[in-house]
């Protein structure tokens, strides 16, 4: 018993732990001895030569880099989900086609880079499977980005024979991943058949560097997805000799199927050219960060960076998180990790090329739950998440490699870094310029209003709920005003509210009584104008937001309209339960005083979803609007 809590320690695994509810958690030896297995290498770890102001041969700058010197202090950016992109031109899911007329957006209307999900490989042809957040591998481009039509070598939808799927497609009111991955697989074959008939010299040649370029782990990525579709069920399943990356066996499947390997190679080089044609746009309209890049924290167990580097991810191991008060019952991702033990043994290259393959691409990249780089909760296969427990990362020489990386690719590093942070957590992160990630919503005083601009960290991301952001334009102070004429996403009437209708509900009642008499609104009330001076100050000086009131029950209530009375957004208080609200009490206290209020016992900061009477909690729903509710 004492030798394997002696192991674990030597390994970095904490044997006890303090979670979030104030407890000093014990681990039990049964999962330690699960962890130690899957962890401990044949040699034990050497020592990183990557050290911060050492004169060892890879040494590592002061800083990340930190963007261009003579580029604005404060900047915006757009934010998409790529694949939920509509245009009259793609099949159903957003392409780097798609990503191009973006861009060109951004630059019109100031806005300094365009931020997206992870691009990452997915199994694309199981839809199931369609998360960015759950990649196949973070080496590799996702294919159903890829504009097929802008292939010189594919003929057109109506030789190929998919013009009426993709109607179909683009019909459709939600991502069919099933069916675009079908068609543009398709699709895909064909023109790599022409390409492999009559490919022209110079496409020829570009194809053949990018081969060379990604040398033996592109083969081996192709060899991977020609091999996953041959077999059923996961890697570890397969026959004896394709259950690693053995260079023999894979030669010789290169040499057998060599076209049909070919394949992959070439629809990984198609994703990648018009993605550079996306990064070289973002230079030519002189983007200050240009494309934003998610980096997901982890890759499926069953894919191919478990399967290719077996010793630096963990395997029969997940990451989540503890229990806490948001679940009970801890979190289990679902995704391998790498292993800190053999990344040190490596001198960090696996996490290295991992950064690269995003920020080759990218002005700036965010790093998905960046308190992996100091320690990371691990759940052995087959236990609770609740049973895991954290090992300890070499986190200085980790920053390190990210910094090296960073300042070579020229790309700005964006932590992920909410939840449970350590301490002195962000104050290391900021001493090697990874920039802070900041959500609105969360970012709040002890009395539960919004805290002030100057309180936000300066090397840092901020995110601004939606309903903000339909009203923001670029110009004016610190690169954000109120937008006074129509963009191309705000509705008409949205548009049309004028500073006469701010300047009017802006003005206060004399008589606290009105609000007795007949439904006003809520600026209009000197008994609540305090709080929401105090809360809400922000929003109406940034945005000139127009309120307007609308009756919308028997009793005494009142309705906020951000954008105008174009805008879907609307909240409801009810003059019956606005001094709980006003008192900042807990969402029981509220849901007591007005029964048609519910939550999950938290504070509500959202309003209901459109025709609902259900008030959301911001920790239990994903509507990221601004209020507080009843």
């Amino acid at each position: 018993m004492e030798d394997i809590f002696k192991r674990a320690a030597q390994l970095g695994l904490e044997i006890k732990y303090w979670n979030a509810f104030g407890e000093l958690r014990a681990v039990s030896p049964e999962v330690l001895a699960k962890l130690v297995d899957a962890l401990a290498p044949a040699d034990a770890p050497g020592q990183s030569q990557i050290v911060r102001g050492s004169c060892e041969a890879s040494v590592a700058p002061a800083q990340a880099y930190q963007g261009d010197a003579a580029a604005r202090r404060r900047m915006w950016a757009l934010a998409v989900q790529l694949y939920g992109i509509r245009s009259r031109r793609n099949w159903g899911h957003g392409d780097f086609s798609d990503l191009l007329a973006l861009i060109d957006l951004a630059a019109d209307v100031g806005a300094a880079g365009i931020g997206l999900n992870p691009l990452h490989a997915l199994f694309d042809d199981r839809a199931e499977l369609a998360s960015p957040y759950s990649p196949n591998s973070r080496l590799f481009l996702n294919p159903l980005y890829t504009d097929v039509e802008a292939l010189p070598e594919f003929p057109g939808p109506q030789v190929a024979g998919v013009q009426r799927d993709i109607e179909r497609l683009r019909d459709q009111r939600l991502v069919d991943y099933e069916r675009v991955a079908r068609v543009k697989a398709r699709a895909l074959k064909l023109a790599h058949e022409n390409f492999l008939r009559g490919g022209n010299t110079e496409r020829r040649r570009a194809f053949d560097r990018f081969r060379a370029q990604r040398g033996t782990t592109l083969a081996r990525f192709a060899c991977f997805e020609l091999l996953r579709r041959r077999f059923a069920g996961p890697w570890w399943d397969w026959p004896q000799q394709w259950r690693t990356a053995d260079a023999q066996s894979l030669e010789r499947l290169r040499a057998d199927e060599g076209p049909a390997v070919e394949f992959f190679e070439f629809v990984q080089w198609a994703a990648h050219e018009q993605l550079e044609r996306c990064r070289a746009r973002c230079a030519e309209r002189r983007l200050p960060i240009g494309l934003y890049l998610d980096v997901a924290v982890g890759v499926r167990n069953d894919g191919f960076d478990a399967w290719c580097d077996q010793k630096a991810i963990v395997s029969g191991v997940a990451i989540g998180a503890p229990p806490d008060e948001l679940n009970r019952g801890g979190q289990n991702w679902g995704l391998a990790a790498f292993n800190p033990i053999a990344l040190e043994m490596q001198q960090f290259e696996p996490f290295r090329r991992m950064l690269r393959a995003s920020m080759q691409y990218s002005g700036a990249v965010r790093l998905d739950h960046v308190l992996g780089l100091q320690r990371l909760y691990l759940i052995p296969h087959r236990v609770p998440a609740s049973e895991g427990t954290y090992i300890r990362c070499p986190f200085e020489a980790l920053l390190a490699v990210t910094a090296l990386t960073s300042v070579e690719q020229k790309c700005i590093v964006i932590g992920e870094d909410l939840g449970t942070v350590p301490e002195k957590f962000r104050e290391t992160l900021a001493s090697w310029g990874v920039w802070s990630y900041q959500v609105m919503l969360f970012e709040r005083t002890a009395g539960g209003g919004f805290v002030r601009p100057e309180s936000y960290r300066e090397q840092a991301l901020l995110r601004l709920p939606r309903t903000i952001c339909r009203r923001l334009r670029p110009g004016g102070k610190d690169g954000i005003s109120p937008s006074s004429r129509r963009s191309p996403s705000t509705p008409a009437r949205a548009a049309n509210s004028g500073s006469a209708r701010s300047r009017r509900c802006a003005r206060r009642s004399d008589s606290a009584a009105s609000r007795h008499r007949r439904p006003v609104s809520l600026l209009r009330s000197r008994a609540t104008w305090p709080t929401l001076r105090r809360d809400w100050w922000s929003y109406q000086s940034r945005t000139c937001c127009a309120y307007s009131t609308r009756p919308t029950c028997r009793e005494r209530s009142m309705s906020i309209r951000i954008g105008g009375t174009g805008c879907p957004s609307m909240w409801k208080i009810c003059a019956s339960s606005l001094a709980c609200w006003r008192s900042r009490t807990s969402c029981d206290r509220r849901a007591a005083a007005h029964p048609a209020l519910e939550c999950c016992g938290r504070r509500c900061l959202t309003p209901p979803p459109e025709n609902s009477a259900r008030h959301n909690c911001l920790m239990c729903s994903n509507y990221t609007d601004f209020y507080r509710c009843g």
